[in-house]
């Protein structure tokens, strides 16, 4: 090893750990020098086992247990792009926060390879989120990929009851029957081994709910077959004594799956623990974007409930209060209409939920099926209703909105409630959103040290550094700072056509020429928008490129969004650019004359 050169190198990766650790732990003369040195030892420990397991993971003469393993190290970052995933979400950049769970899955692979158990168990999480986010994305080949995360995380350990519940659940809204089976089978068995937990005894239930609905769907199938291959026979004129009765097998399974869901449920009202089984299981595939099974899953659950009203009416018992749950029936039918229909048609479900029972998820929903004004109250009822278990979505989809609304009255709310998620949860994204509303309100000190702090955070959020470099243009600093927040916002890949063609014209108008006409040619990449064209236009005339500007400004001239005053304007600018050419360009500008002579006329008038 000596001879190779590597234990010197691994020497020198040490080096910067051990500078780290001395300067931070010795600047003074500690009072307690053993505990001192025990700590600098097991740091140093875990910083050598990581460069052991890098350089010589093929030699198994190095023995893991004896240096601290570093897996907890991955841990920081590992919540990180957690957050980042859930934050994307929320603004609804599905595609970003799947390059972050993405992410999360390679920082999760890093910390197994430490043999660690708590580097498996990060692992097992990432693929666990990254199944469930893959369900509700709606991206193209999200759904199948779900499954492959199920997959993954078996080669990993064990599933978890949750990850062997989804995993049911999604093979049997896909309609994988067989599949679906065996995995309730095997989730059941694990919730058999824990059901003397109270919150087991309610998976418990959920897995009975799931097979009744899976049942029940075979046994519709069966019957379909059934029915079809009778009226065949019919119609060929065959006798119908010879034909068998239907099995009623899958049936009777649905029934028995049903009261074995029933009787593990705790606390539901009265004759209506079947009905609290069967939503809850819908609540489940509603919130993976499992609409197939979620509606089968809701028709039992109607089907529970006219027969539990039917027994009390017969026997003459006194109606039971069922306002909590007939709110989560109509939650769940806003939810599944919003999935299959649309927000006009889920609005009344989610209205009367949040009538019925005021919860924070129930407002929630309200707030995704309304428009923007209605929405905002919603999501304020919402939080309220949470109190301070609200999650992090609540307080970013409220900030947008408000800010949305442009108002001063709003803009203050909106500042209030991302400073509360920011030091609540420590979010970015937050962060940046009330650096957004500070700017907008005029406190553009303090909106630069809160964007300063969200960069803090996440140094690679292209939002973030295009928002400070609008701040900043704005002002009368330096514009090498403004620059330079601009051209990290294009190395971390901006993607926002708006915030794009606002960079563009505030370069331009700093100018800033070569930088602001890239920043305007990214935004037509991803929206060609015929303001962006008429403004990158204006660009590449001040850079002393006619050509290229007459070739976008023409452009304009034949979009429809522009009135006829403002071309007769833009009229004016092609003349004089093509005047400025000349040599040889005399018939071009004819041409574009008569083409345009409506335009011409009214300028001459």
């Amino acid at each position: 090893v000596q001879d190779s050169g590597l234990f010197y190198d691994m020497k020198e990766t040490l080096r910067p750990a051990v500078q780290l650790a001395a300067h931070s732990r010795f600047r003074k003369a500690p009072k307690d020098v053993e505990a001192y040195r025990s700590e600098l030892f097991t740091a140093l420990s875990s910083q050598l086992n990581s460069v052991l397991i890098n350089k010589f993971t093929s030699n198994t003469a190095v023995d893991s247990e004896l240096f601290p393993t570093p897996a907890d190290s991955f841990a920081k970052d590992f919540e990180m792009y957690g957050m980042r995933a859930e934050e994307a979400a929320a603004a609804g950049r599905m595609d970003i926060a799947m390059s972050r769970h993405e992410d999360r899955v390679a920082l999760g692979e890093k910390a197994s390879k430490t043999g660690d158990a708590f580097g498996l168990q990060m692992l097992s999480d990432a693929w666990d989120a990254m199944a469930k986010f893959c369900l509700v994305s709606n991206l193209p080949g999200a759904r199948d990929r779900a499954l492959e995360c199920v997959k993954k995380a078996a080669e990993v350990g064990p599933l978890s009851l949750e990850l062997q519940l989804l995993n049911a659940l999604a093979q049997l809204d896909f309609g994988m029957y067989d599949l679906a089976e065996a995995s309730f089978k095997a989730a059941l068995g694990v919730a058999e081994g824990i059901a003397f937990l109270p919150l087991q005894r309610s998976k418990k239930a959920i897995i009975y709910a799931g097979m009744c609905v899976l049942n029940d769907a075979i046994d519709e199938l069966e019957k379909k077959t059934y029915d079809a291959d009778k009226e065949s026979l019919r119609q060929r004129g065959l006798p119908m004594v010879t034909f068998p009765k239907r099995d009623l097998s899958r049936c009777i399974k649905a029934k028995e799956s049903l009261k074995g869901a029933a009787a593990s449920v705790d606390g539901a009202p009265d004759r209506r623990a079947g009905l609290v089984a069967m939503l809850s299981v819908a609540e489940i595939m509603l919130d993976l974007n499992l609409p197939v099974a979620a509606k089968r899953a809701l028709d039992l659950a109607a089907k529970c409930e006219a027969l539990a009203a039917k027994k009390e009416q017969e026997r003459e018992l006194e109606a039971t209060n069922v306002a909590s749950v007939y709110g989560l029936r109509s939650r769940l039918d806003a939810c599944l209409a919003l999935v299959t229909e649309g927000a006009v048609a889920a609005l009344p479900f989610a209205a009367e939920a949040a009538r019925l029972d005021g919860t924070g998820r129930n407002y929630e929903v309200l707030g995704q099926a309304n428009s923007q004004g209605e929405a905002v109250d919603a999501y304020e009822k919402s939080l309220e209703a949470f109190r301070d278990d609200a999650p992090l979505r609540i307080y970013l989809k409220l900030a947008l909105l408000l800010i949305e609304q442009q108002t001063e009255e709003a803009l203050s709310r909106a500042k209030e409630v991302s400073l509360t998620a920011s030091k609540k949860f420590g979010s970015a994204m937050a962060w940046r959103l009330a650096g957004i509303t500070l700017g907008e309100l005029g406190n553009k000190v303090e909106a630069e040290a809160v964007f300063q702090e969200s960069l803090r955070i996440n140094s690679f959020d292209p939002l973030t550094w295009a928002n400070l470099a609008l701040l900043t243009l704005d002002g009368e600093g330096r514009i090498e700072d403004s620059v330079a927040s601009a051209k990290q916002s294009i190395l971390h890949d901006l993607d926002d056509a708006f915030l794009l063609r606002q960079l563009g014209s505030k370069l331009y108008g700093r100018g800033e020429l070569p930088l602001a006409e890239l920043m305007l040619r990214r935004s037509l990449v991803l929206n060609a928008a015929g303001a962006t064209k008429k403004m990158l236009g204006d660009v590449l005339r001040a850079s002393k490129k006619p050509d290229e500007a007459v070739a976008f400004f023409l452009e304009v001239m034949e979009d429809p969004a522009f009135n006829f005053e403002e071309k007769c304007e833009l009229f004016k600018v092609l003349v004089s650019i093509y005047g400025e050419r000349g040599g040889g360009k005399g018939k071009e500008l004819a041409d574009f004359k008569r083409k345009y002579a409506d335009y011409s006329n009214n300028t001459l008038r």
